[in-house]
């Protein structure tokens, strides 16, 4: 009878854990190219033919929208 109780709770956990590594995961991804992006910025320079200053303001509206995005969605 124990058994039979506790299939469904384990089925919650695991469908809970399922969730939460998948946000973790895209967390981590947003972090990371956050933080690989200016290390490309000399081949993007180069590549778009724009300078430093750009680049950074592009970087700095992303995010600036992010963050104000955040707050609302959650």
């Amino acid at each position: 009878m124990a058994d039979v109780l506790a299939a469904p709770q384990q089925a919650k956990a695991d469908s809970a854990l399922r969730t939460l590594t998948g946000i973790s995961i895209a967390h981590w991804v947003s972090h990371f190219h956050l933080l690989v992006l200016p290390m490309l910025f000399p081949f993007l320079k180069a590549q778009l033919g724009v300078g430093y200053i750009e680049l950074g303001l592009a970087l700095t509206v992303f995010a600036v929208v992010s963050g104000l995005t955040q707050a609302p969605t959650g």
